[in-house]
């Protein structure tokens, strides 16, 4: 079983919005609900497991699921964010990310490094 919690942005001040780690350096993926889907997410398992060995807390993957993503698709996502040990990801309207950071709930350090909490 995997207990999932679902952000929502009023819950936040927006000093401690994760969104904020969003940025350009964040690999992107569309998931819509082809055959496609099942090679990218094969792919993604890796790149997930690359990620997290990485020092630059930059860095993040950003999936968008289109109207005909399968939900299937985004159980499977959630089951690899947690078989590959990822840190912090995040589930918004249609929009997933993976951090290569983790936030805690209490406050916010000045620099992120991969060994703090980012705390919300």
């Amino acid at each position: 079983m995997l207990e999932v919690t679902y952000w929502e942005p009023t819950d936040t001040v927006d000093s401690h919005n994760p969104m904020k780690y969003v940025n350009e350096k964040f690999i992107k993926v569309t998931l819509n609900g082809t055959v496609e889907d099942k090679i990218k997410l094969d792919s993604v398992q890796l790149t997930i497991r690359q990620l997290i060995h990485q020092k630059d807390t930059t860095l993040g993957i950003e999936f968008t699921f289109t109207n005909n993503a399968k939900y299937s698709s985004v159980v499977r996502l959630f089951n690899l964010c947690k078989i590959e040990g990822a840190r912090t990801y995040l589930n918004h309207e249609n929009k997933l990310w993976v951090f290569n950071v983790s936030f805690s709930p209490t406050s916010l350090p000045n620099t992120p490094n991969p060994n703090s909490y980012i705390e919300l």
